[in-house]
């Protein structure tokens, strides 16, 4: 499967009563440059995934379901996580508001069939900085941040400051 999305920061969160939502925890095992192995449970569902880079938009991904204790087992092999809820709009488009370390941080991530479709795709108005080449805009570049460094650059891509 290859995945084709922009993330964008939220500057007003949309009503989300109405919306399905998903309690994600997320660790990331030692793999190589130009890929991701994460391990993750997505509610009560446990997974594997491996992400190729193929263009700055574009992933490959793989993914395989884990028990509860081979998950539990990888999880002490990978150290930091990250947790978050993520919230779905329908049409490839969530919301995904970050918990504990990275709490403030609230992404907009859209989906989309080809790179020319998210070229041509115009933001919702509820949309602020895009991020999808920033730490911000990826997980396991989010765990390599210091504390300052996160709160420096939400801050700093918060303000209107031109987006990375």
């Amino acid at each position: 499967m290859v995945e084709i999305e922009r993330k964008f920061l939220v500057t007003s969160l949309p009503d989300l009563k109405s919306r399905p939502s998903l309690s994600y925890e997320r660790y990331y095992l030692p793999s190589k440059d130009g890929e991701e192995v994460r391990i993750q449970k997505k509610g009560d569902k446990y997974e594997i995934e491996r992400k190729i880079t193929l263009s700055g938009l574009s992933r490959e991904t793989l993914r395989h379901s884990l028990t509860q204790n081979e998950y539990r087992d990888l999880k002490h092999e990978a150290g930091k996580g990250i947790e978050r809820e993520s919230y779905d709009f329908g049409n490839g488009l969530t919301v995904k508001i970050y918990k504990g370390r990275f709490s403030g941080l609230i992404r907009a991530e859209k989906e989309f069939s080809s790179e020319q479709e998210a070229a041509d795709y115009q933001p919702e108005s509820w949309f602020g900085n895009e991020i999808t080449h920033s730490p911000l805009g990826r997980d396991k570049s989010l765990l390599s941040l210091s504390n300052k460094e996160f709160e420096d650059l939400l801050t700093l891509l918060s303000s209107g400051a031109p987006h990375l």
